[in-house]
Parts: structure tokens; C-alpha cells; sequence
């Protein structure tokens, strides 16, 4: 690699690490008087976007066993975020379901992050906004085309978003579905 390719790339890894570690981890903190981790902010937006799944179906979609998302469903279950129930479909799995006060917490999450994010897109034209928006979803769609099926690590529907997956689909900017 060349020496831009290199400082592209190490910078590309420090954005992804300020956004997903620094930002996001305050603001988790800010929106939920729980003290919230990666994992289970994860599972509350997989199924605000979603609806109810199946923990095996959580499991994959963060690629952590079915013990350890268990054990998030229970702390979030505690906190009386989210309910379990046998499903309908078969007894012996388990789906989850976000609660009001979860969704309440996932709306929060997202209205601080937005007004947070807000000041750093002021600083972009919209012509900018567009041509930045092209590139990152370029280097989303490479790197999961070339490390993983990205239809089981959409970090956003779990790979159940189908035609609305902004991840796994090449949807216009302004045609997003809207958070919930």
C-alpha cells in the first residue's frame, strides 16, 4: 500500500473507533439511566427496527453466542426495557420484545446522537453531504463484501431490513427508512 492508501485507511479505523467507542458510548450513557452496554444498545435498536426476534436471531445478527444474549435479554429484561415470551411459532425459542420504556430509551439514544452529529453535518454542503455519503457506503459495502455475508452483521436490522437495509442495499440517501 502507498502511503496515502495507508493514512486512509488508519484514518478511516480512528473515525470508526472515535464514532463507535467515544461518541456513541456517551451518548448511551446520556440516554439511559441504565448503565448500558455496546451489546445491549444493539439489541434495543435491532428491535425498535425490526420488531420482536428470536434470540438466536439476535445472537448472529451481533455474532456473540446465544448464552451471552441471554444474558444481555436479562439485564434489559431487569431494567424492564424489553419482555420474553415462548414463541408462537415454537415453544422452545424465545422471542424478544421492546417495551415502551425501551423504546423510549432508543428515541432518546437517537435524538442525542442527531443533535450531536448535527453540528459536525453543518459543517458539509450538501453537495459534500452527497459525495461523502457515496464514499462511506462504498467502503461499508467492500468491506463487508469482502469479510463477511453482510446480511448477518447489519448492525441496524440484523440483516431483516430485506430492500430497506441501508447496509445491504443501495438506497438514495433521502429515500432512508426513518428511525424509530
Amino acid at each position: 500500500m502507498d502511503r496515502l492508501d495507508t493514512s486512509l485507511s488508519e484514518n478511516i479505523r480512528i473515525l470508526a473507533q472515535v464514532i463507535h467507542e467515544t461518541c456513541q458510548g456517551n451518548t448511551r450513557r446520556d440516554a439511559c439511566p441504565y448503565p448500558l452496554t455496546r451489546n445491549q444498545l444493539s439489541i434495543l435498536r435491532m428491535l425498535a427496527f425490526t420488531g420482536d426476534m428470536q434470540i438466536l436471531e439476535i445472537a448472529r445478527a451481533l455474532e456473540i453466542s446465544n448464552a451471552a444474549v441471554s444474558k444481555n435479554i436479562d439485564r434489559l429484561e431487569e431494567w424492564g426495557l424489553v419482555g420474553r415470551r415462548s414463541s408462537p411459532q415454537d415453544r422452545r425459542c424465545s422471542e424478544v420484545k421492546l417495551n415502551d420504556e425501551g423504546r423510549s430509551v432508543v428515541a432518546s439514544y437517537d435524538s442525542l446522537l442527531d443533535r450531536k452529529q448535527q453540528s459536525l453535518m453543518d459543517q458539509f454542503t450538501r453537495e459534500e453531504k452527497f459525495l461523502l455519503l457515496d464514499f462511506v457506503r462504498r467502503v461499508i459495502r467492500f468491506t463487508l463484501a469482502t469479510e463477511l455475508d453482510a446480511s448477518t452483521v447489519c448492525p441496524r436490522c440484523g440483516g431483516r431490513g430485506g430492500n430497506d437495509c441501508l447496509v445491504c442495499n443501495s438506497k438514495e440517501a433521502l429515500d432512508m427508512p426513518p428511525r424509530t
